[in-house]
């Protein structure tokens, strides 16, 4: 009994090490932030990555707080939700706030609707959504995000697919000429996908899953030849 204890306890603290890592890389940090965050030595944040020593539960809580992630998933609880409950708020606000904008984001290239959904994060929380935190979450320079979303630099679709996942909206929706996030041409995701992988140019993406015109009333798209 005694040894199975142990043996989840050891399970837990690897887990934890693990996300810890991966939280620290993706927001572009070193285990000196860390350490200089919760004033302590660069030793400590290396111990906890490692599953050498555990936190404190009220550090496990202020790592949780500080990456915008739920204790839970930290801990590696299977099938635990990642975002924190106010991220997770947030989000939801977002595709509410994108909904009431559709009007006006007629026939808008991507950049202009990254860069709507990027400013509704940031002016909610500015620290949990800042350009460098959404940068490194999406795997891109700030100053290259930047020019995306000021369009001075084109936008791609890996970034666009990663913003998407980051910001729980339907990828095609930044495409899409009418964008209609309850339209159930988000079913055309994995079409749009399929075409992310051939290579194909954001232009030729939409192209093939809208096809030359859309049907009337402009709400499902035609399926192209590349089907």
């Amino acid at each position: 009994m005694l040894t199975a204890v142990k043996g989840t306890e050891n399970s837990i603290r690897h887990s934890l090490g693990l996300r810890l890592r991966q939280l620290r890389e993706n927001y572009g940090l070193v285990q000196q932030d860390v350490a200089d965050l919760f004033e302590t030595n660069r030793n400590v944040p290396s111990q906890w990555e490692s599953g050498a020593r555990e936190p404190s539960l009220e550090i496990i809580l202020d790592l949780a707080a500080f990456y915008g992630v739920t204790v839970d998933w930290l801990l590696g609880v299977p099938n635990a939700d990642k975002d924190a409950p106010d991220v997770r708020q947030i989000k939801r606000e977002l595709g509410d706030y994108l909904r009431l904008k559709e009007p006006t984001l007629r026939y808008t290239g991507p950049e202009v609707r990254l860069k709507l959904a990027f400013s509704f994060l940031c002016e909610r929380n500015p620290e949990q959504f800042s350009l460098d935190r959404i940068a490194q979450a999406v795997n891109i320079t700030p100053s290259t995000f930047l020019e995306m979303m000021e369009g001075r630099v084109r936008v791609s679709g890996p970034v666009i697919q990663r913003f998407a996942d980051y910001a729980k909206l339907p990828e095609l929706w930044f495409w899409q000429p009418e964008p209609q996030l309850g339209d159930p041409t988000v079913r055309y995701q994995d079409l749009a996908q399929r075409f992310h992988a051939e290579g194909l140019s954001p232009e030729e993406i939409e192209r093939r899953v809208w096809g030359p015109t859309k049907r009337a009333g402009g709400r499902s798209p035609r399926r192209g030849s590349g089907e």
